[in-house]
């Protein structure tokens, strides 16, 4: 998936990563009229969208801004004609993502003792949320970028409600195994 960069005319240096969402055609209907097509519209409310909607009414600081989102339908042309399209721009930070999804962790790089700094900083936080009824929507070290100049761990799509208790427990297993598979990462590395 690609994450075009944009920027605001008017702040220019302010930098935004961009997501479209657009409905596409039903497999095998895409050369039907643009009517039958049409047929097929439908609503959407992007993950991002409601979670830079919460973000913002509960001012959480370690996530990134959203400066603009636009939610529209596409018109007689479009690939499904009144079927939903979605803008969202989000804030690039400065810092280190922790995993790049391919398999060579960035966050394993990291010295013991600044990975140690990251969970206490992430334990910190947590906490804070959970309070406002959000967590991590799928916790993953690929939702976080670390910036060590400033201490700042930012959690990055969707701190969602937790009507539930799993997505914590997940949190926190996640945070415990990576506890633990750093110590006996550490040993293992310590035999050789």
């Amino acid at each position: 998936m690609a994450k075009p960069i944009c920027c605001d005319p008017k702040k220019a240096p302010r930098k935004a990563f961009m997501r479209v969402y657009l409905q596409v055609p039903i497999k095998n209907t895409e050369i039907q009229d643009p009517k039958t097509r049409s047929r097929q519209a439908t609503t959407y409310t992007s993950p991002e969208l409601t979670a830079d909607q919460m973000v913002t009414r509960k001012d959480f600081s370690n996530a990134p801004k959203f400066p603009g989102y636009k939610v529209s339908t596409q018109d007689k042309l479009g690939l499904v004609p009144n079927g939903f399209v979605t803008w969202l721009a989000w804030e690039m930070v400065p810092g280190l993502r922790l995993n790049n999804k391919l398999g060579n962790d960035p966050y394993w790089t990291l010295s013991a003792v600044e990975r140690e700094h990251v969970r206490l900083v992430f334990m910190e936080g947590l906490p804070q949320a959970l309070e406002k009824g959000y967590g991590p929507y799928t916790p993953s070290l690929s939702r976080l970028v670390w910036h060590s100049q400033t201490d700042t761990l930012y959690v990055f799509y969707m701190l969602c409600f937790m009507s539930n208790r799993t997505n914590i427990f997940r949190s926190l297993q996640l945070l415990i195994m990576t506890k633990v598979f750093d110590v006996t990462y550490r040993r293992s590395s310590e035999m050789h």
